[in-house]
C-alpha cells in the first residue's frame, strides 16, 4: 500500500432547485435562488420578481388559441416583469441566475381556470 495522495479541491455548491411554495394570499411561487415566478390570484398575469443581488436573465413564450407571445430580457435585482397571459393557456420560461439555469413549464386546462399546472427542471 501506498501513502494517501493529497485531498482534492472542492466542489462547487450543489444545485438550488426551483421548488413550489404556497403563499399566503394564495398564489404559487415558483423560486430558483431568490428569483420567484408569481402567479397571480386571477391566473390573468405572471410576474418573473428578482429579490437577489445577481441579475436574471429570461426568455419566455406562452400559446394562446390564436398566437405565441414571446419575451426575453433582464430583470435586474429587486425589480420584477409582469407577463400578460390572460389569453395563454400554455406558458413557458427559461430563468438564468449566476450560472444557473431552471425551466418552468406550465398549463391550465382552459383560459376561465385560475389553478395553473406545471413541471420544472434546474440544472
Amino acid at each position: 500500500t501506498g501513502v494517501a495522495g493529497a485531498k482534492g479541491d472542492k466542489g462547487d455548491i450543489g444545485v438550488n432547485p426551483i421548488s413550489l411554495t404556497v403563499a399566503t394570499n394564495s398564489a404559487n411561487i415558483f423560486s430558483l435562488n431568490n428569483v420567484a415566478l408569481v402567479r397571480s390570484g386571477t391566473a390573468l398575469t405572471l410576474r418573473l420578481e428578482n429579490s437577489s443581488a445577481l441579475d436574471a436573465n429570461y426568455a419566455a413564450f406562452w400559446h394562446t388559441t390564436s398566437a405565441v407571445g414571446t419575451s426575453n430580457g433582464m430583470v435586474p435585482g429587486g425589480s420584477q416583469v409582469v407577463f400578460d397571459v390572460s389569453l395563454a393557456y400554455q406558458f413557458s420560461i427559461m430563468v438564468k441566475v449566476g450560472t444557473q439555469w431552471g425551466k418552468i413549464d406550465l398549463f391550465r386546462v382552459d383560459l376561465a381556470a385560475t389553478d395553473w399546472y406545471g413541471s420544472w427542471t434546474s440544472n
